[in-house]
């Protein structure tokens, strides 16, 4: 099947035309050799350490050129992935910030069209190229693409900037107020799980602030991101209790970064409460949903993945290495995992009430179809 057909089957197929486009070929070895008219680059390295003359640059110039022009010609997915391999090859020909900044550049002023193409490989095609590069002008493609329409398109863009996130910092008010109006935007919108998970790793910042990034912008930014982690996660809630598959599948990552954002914030208290709720939010969700589902509903055993990773969380965060959700998995009868999943909620719940931490019943989410009879034991205990 053509690669374009994972594209226009929608969001759904994502995850395979992602791994369509993975298994097409390396760019080591899927390139044909260059023929006597392939532009070539050949810079000494004092000019790499120093400064690239205008020969140098018009090098690079040709050279992008050319093999935007192949993509953009391209009848094939083979010449598609000709044209991609160029420019990844021609990118990474020199490890040199001089070089690489340049090479960007330019590679984004003749690749821009190709966002918006008529044929979605295009666009997919050389957002690839795009998400590969660390500079931080390629933020304006970025931004095109975690518009588009195209699922696809936005899964690169997201991971692209993951890459330059730092550098966006570094630049201050205005960079940075674009990729945080875009990330409130699209973790409001945003359906497609790939795209989703890609999302969620944006919001969390490793707690190492490098030094091109003042520590007041670092810790305001983090805050920020957690902040919007926080405002989209009764959606992710809301998505879990009415069996959105996409959703849920996403809400697995989203416990990934909320773990991350305690182990990096974990001294604010605020965070620190707000954290431990919203895993309890999720395992609370989680358990309705489980507990009143069909087993052969696919959703079901996305959310016995859901109720373990909710616990892994939960031990993660408070270090009590209790397990009555697992064990709650392990019964044998399925109505009695059921039952034992909503009995495993409330006595994580109890248990945290009585080790201190403060949390509740997320009931705001629908009635209380989670408490189970009355039960001895917690995980504090």
């Amino acid at each position: 099947m053509e690669v374009a057909t994972y594209i226009r089957s929608g969001i759904g197929t994502l995850a395979v035309f992602l791994a369509v486009l993975a298994a097409c070929a390396s760019p080591a070895s899927s390139q044909s050799k260059p023929g006597s008219d392939v532009p070539q680059i050949d810079i000494p390295a004092l000019a790499l350490r120093a400064s690239l003359l205008a020969a140098h640059k018009a090098m690079v110039d040709q050279y992008v050129k050319y093999w935007v022009a192949k993509m953009v010609d391209a009848k094939s997915d083979k010449e598609l992935l000709d044209g991609r391999t160029g420019l990844v090859a021609g990118y990474r020909k020199y490890d040199s910030t001089r070089y690489q900044m340049y090479y960007a550049e330019q590679a984004i002023k003749a690749m821009s069209p190709l966002l918006t193409s008529e044929d979605p490989r295009k666009q997919v095609n050389a957002g690839i190229v795009i998400s590969g590069m660390r500079q931080v002008a390629i933020q304006p493609a970025l931004e095109t693409m975690v518009k588009s329409p195209n699922p696809a398109l936005r899964f690169y863009g997201w991971r692209g900037y993951q890459r330059i996130r730092m550098w966006v910092l570094a630049q201050g008010r205005d960079s940075v107020g674009q990729m945080m109006s875009s990330l409130v935007a699209a973790a409001a919108h945003e359906t497609s799980a790939p795209v989703l998970k890609e999302l969620f790793k944006m919001l969390w910042l490793e707690p190492d602030r490098p030094s091109m990034v003042s520590e007041q912008e670092f810790e305001q930014t983090r805050l920020r991101l957690f902040g919007i982690a926080r405002d989209t996660w009764p959606r992710m809630c809301r998505g879990v209790l009415g069996r959105d598959a996409d959703l849920s599948d996403a809400s697995r990552e989203g416990l990934l970064t909320l773990r991350a954002i305690y182990e990096s914030l974990g001294s604010n208290k605020e965070v620190q409460q707000a954290v431990m709720q919203m895993v309890v939010d999720m395992m609370w969700c989680a358990a309705k949903s489980y507990s009143e589902l069909d087993i052969a509903n696919p959703v079901f055993g996305i959310d016995e993945s859901l109720l373990r990773d909710s616990e892994a969380a939960m031990n993660a965060i408070t270090k009590l290495r209790k397990t009555p959700m697992d064990e709650a998995l392990a019964s044998k009868g399925e109505e009695d995992r059921r039952l034992a999943v909503r009995v495993a909620v409330q006595t994580w719940i109890r248990g945290l009430e009585n080790a201190g931490f403060p949390v509740s019943e997320p009931t705001r989410f629908g009635s209380a179809a989670t408490n189970p009879p009355a039960t001895s034991g917690s995980p504090a205990e």
